[in-house]
């Protein structure tokens, strides 16, 4: 009855916790729960009651106390050789036969069986043999005898874990007894129920991960000051490449560093990662850092202090060692020169009231520009004008003027972003440069800056081809070139104070009187490396002033330019004589609406060769451009025939001239000539066939109204 007890104990214990949903793994846990929390040894005391099968013709109490050791094998945790020693006690209730009364000393050694299911719970099963020494002591009168035994167990281990370093459990088992002197009395099977108390030697893995010391860390020379305006730069770019040393002689697994600074951060910054590093190795790792858009609320400077975090498995066992870096986080105004291009930062193209007056000014100037210049360049006057009209001057700063800090990487300096100049209308070169350069990025217009010792100022791409520089300027010089593209520099102090061909010029011969030392950055490169601070937006609630004002300057430069271009083309005709040249004369005048100047250009080209048939369509092209457009059809209605007669129809003049008619008709509205002088350009009708009705009305109905005349440049350039 006894026995059958116990045995239903055990069921319900081990279906407790063996069901018992909190024991379950939980998705967090190591993989291999065995191999995480093994331990390099355990020593364990044991009480058991043993109820044996046979009736020994008395009814005994009997027990067990024993102490054991555990030692796991390294390769494979769950089994564990273990030996055991103690005493079994066999007490007799009834106390006329005690003389039957015997206990065993015993030694076993034997293998365990324990599974790890869940951190708190194990199961496993024991299987042990061993020798027994029984001392009978009341047996005989006058001495104590005994004898030998065999003795083996299998049993059942439930094991509960309420640390690392200690374990409970209980252990049901079968025990075989066997005597091998005279005395077989207490031979048989003993069924034990046990309980143990273990004590594990080794560390918690889980409770130790900042003990583990494996990794030494060096050379960390983390920066002592960082800026918000890098922030992007600082994701691309390390902060500093720290040196760690596996100093176990084993390797380490699976290395992530990271980097976090609180507040300013939503999470670690990961830097690097790496699956094994061997035992005594080194290994040069960059530390990265992700700020959030906080840091563009400190003013000012703050003082930080961040963490480098170094997380790994060593020995089957996760640690994490951190090691604490402080450093001062300077405002979003704040840079220091070390790298010129850092100043692409401030260029904020994005800012909503930058790109506001960009648009009103490319309103203002919609119906004034002229075609045949740089559009970005007429861009640049604009908003040139647009910020001397809104008051914008040149005021150097009193206490760090930027030839004192430009070349002192240990100087802080402040540059206000392009939104804060418009405000106070003021700034030093650097202020300047960054607000014109944002408004133009706004407007897009491609831009840069050039950089000397002392000094920064903006520059502008015309996109206009570095051989047809004549067509910025007939001096070559007073133009740069890059990535075959004309630049036109632009001395942004001049602002408010001279004309914007006066801060052309004088850009330069700054840039030439400082060659060797000059730099030339663009934007679009250097925002690759330094994107552009983030900002809350605000309306700043301008006023953009007088809008004739700033069209005024704009007219009288651009009149300027005209000059100097056509003049240049006049000298070089007068000079030369040849008929190519006054072709080109023509054009020119014609290109910036000098009409009369072009005609007069192309009378005397025509003068010196009748037949040259690219004048002769320039000079339509003239009255085209006036609007004059049957006089257009008229007179290329005579080249036309001319062509026709001295180079047949298979010229390509002549098929030419037929769709520039084609088109003309189509602006007087007569749609049935322009078709069919659009087949002759086609190819597909002669002049003297007779049309077929069926194939000109498909053809009327495949005309369009476009803008296909220009002039024909085949001059000299």
């Amino acid at each position: 009855m006894k026995t059958k007890t116990y045995i239903t104990i055990i069921v319900i214990v081990f279906l407790t916790f063996f069901t018992n949903p909190g024991y379950t793994i939980e998705n967090n846990e190591p993989k291999d729960l065995n191999q995480y929390y093994r331990f390099p040894l355990s020593f364990g005391i044991e009480y058991e009651t043993l109820s044996p099968f046979n009736d020994y013709g008395a009814w005994y109490n009997v027990y067990e106390i024993s102490v054991n050791v555990r030692y796991p094998l390294p390769f494979l945790p769950t089994l564990q050789p273990s030996i055991q020693g103690g005493i079994i006690q066999f007490d007799n209730k009834q106390e006329e036969e005690n003389k039957w009364d015997n206990y065993h000393i015993f030694g076993t050694a034997g293998l365990v069986f324990s599974r790890r299911f869940a951190r708190y719970f194990e199961l496993g099963g024991d299987l042990v043999f061993g020798m027994t020494q029984s001392y009978f002591p009341y047996l005989l009168e006058d001495a104590t005898c005994g004898g030998k035994n065999l003795i083996g167990q299998a049993g059942i281990r439930i094991c509960l874990n309420p640390s690392y370093n200690f374990l409970i459990d209980i252990h049901p088992n079968i025990k075989y007894l066997y005597s091998l002197s005279e005395l077989k009395d207490f031979n048989g099977l003993i069924f034990s129920l046990g309980f143990t108390a273990h004590y594990r030697l080794g560390r918690d893995p889980d409770m130790i991960k900042d003990l583990i010391k494996s990794i030494k860390i060096e050379n960390i020379n983390f920066p002592g000051q960082l800026f918000a305006a890098m922030q992007h730069y600082y994701t691309q770019n390390p902060l500093t490449i720290i040196i760690i040393i596996n100093t176990e002689k084993y390797s380490i697994f699976d290395v992530e560093v990271s980097f976090f600074q609180p507040q300013y951060m939503d999470s670690p910054t990961p830097s690097f990662s790496i699956e094994e590093i061997k035992g005594n190795e080194s290994i040069g790792i960059p530390v990265f850092a992700t700020f959030n858009n906080n840091v563009f609320t400190i003013e000012g400077v703050i003082p930080l202090t961040g963490e480098i975090i170094i997380s790994y498995i060593s020995n089957q066992k996760h640690a994490e060692q951190k090691k604490s870096v402080s450093f001062s986080m300077y405002d979003k105004r704040s840079i220091v020169w070390d790298n010129e291009e850092k100043i692409a930062a401030f260029i904020t193209p994005e800012d909503s009231a930058l790109c506001n007056y960009a648009v009103h000014l490319s309103k203002m100037f919609k119906d004034i520009k002229q075609p045949a210049y740089s559009d970005s360049l007429q861009t640049a006057m604009e908003v040139y004008y647009g910020l001397a009209e809104l008051g914008c001057f040149y005021q150097p700063d009193p206490k760090r003027p930027l030839a004192s800090v430009k070349n002192d990487v240990t100087v802080i300096d402040s540059v206000s972003l392009p939104r804060e100049t418009l405000l106070k209308t003021a700034g030093d070169c650097d202020d300047l440069t960054v607000l014109y350069l944002s408004i133009l990025q706004a407007a897009g217009v491609e831009t840069g800056f050039i950089t000397l010792p002392d000094h920064i100022y903006p520059v502008v791409n015309t996109k206009i081809p570095l051989k047809n520089y004549k067509k910025v300027h007939p001096e070559k010089n007073m133009t740069l070139s890059s990535n075959n593209e004309l630049w036109v520099p632009v001395e942004i102090t001049l602002l408010g104070k001279e004309d914007f061909l006066t801060a052309w010029k004088k850009g330069i011969e700054e840039y030439y009187l400082n060659s060797g030392k000059a730099h030339f950055y663009t934007t679009k490169d250097a925002h690759n490396r330094f994107r552009p601070v983030s900002l809350k937006e605000e309306d700043l609630g301008l006023q953009y002033g007088a809008a004739h004002n700033i069209i005024n300057s704009f007219t009288k430069d651009m009149d300027k330019l005209k000059d100097a271009i056509i003049r240049y083309y006049r000298d070089t005709t007068e000079s030369s004589g040849q008929k190519e040249d006054y072709n080109l004369l023509g054009i020119v005048c014609g290109e910036w609406d000098m009409y009369e100047n072009a005609e007069n250009a192309f009378m005397k080209a025509l003068e010196i060769d009748p037949d040259y048939y690219d004048v002769q369509i320039n000079h339509g092209v003239i009255y085209y451009s006036k609007g004059e457009y049957q006089k257009a059809v008229d007179y290329f209605l005579i080249v036309m025939e001319q062509v026709l007669v001295n180079e047949g129809e298979t010229s390509p003049y002549y098929k030419l001239l037929a769709g520039y008619i084609a088109d003309l008709y189509i602006k007087l509205g007569d749609n049935e000539k322009a078709a069919k002088y659009s087949m002759i350009a086609k190819g597909n009708l002669l002049p003297d066939n007779e049309e077929d009705p069926e194939t000109i009305e498909r053809e009327k109905a495949d005309v369009q109204d476009t803008e296909i005349i220009h002039f024909i440049h085949n001059g000299r350039q």
